[in-house]
Order: C-alpha cells, then sequence, then structure tokens
C-alpha cells in the first residue's frame, strides 16, 4: 500500500486523509482477529 502521491506532495489535510484511508481496512482487519489493542505510530 502507499500513498496516491508521492511523498511531500499534497496539502497536510491531503496526506492526513490519505494516511486515514490507508490505515483503515488494516484496522478492521486487526479487529476481526480480535485484536482488542492497536497502535498506531504518527
Amino acid at each position: 500500500m502507499s500513498l496516491p502521491m508521492t511523498e511531500g506532495e499534497g496539502s497536510m489535510e491531503e496526506i492526513k486523509e490519505a494516511m486515514i484511508q490507508k490505515h483503515l481496512p488494516l484496522i478492521e482487519e486487526a479487529g476481526q482477529k480480535g485484536v482488542q489493542i492497536l497502535c498506531l505510530q504518527e
């Protein structure tokens, strides 16, 4: 998985939204597997 833009491109809000969309499927998968605590690095 990668961001739809190259590093350093886009506004802060665009980058933030891209990162949220990138990680949501992984968070959902973890929940389905029974994960109770999940940490994300900034």
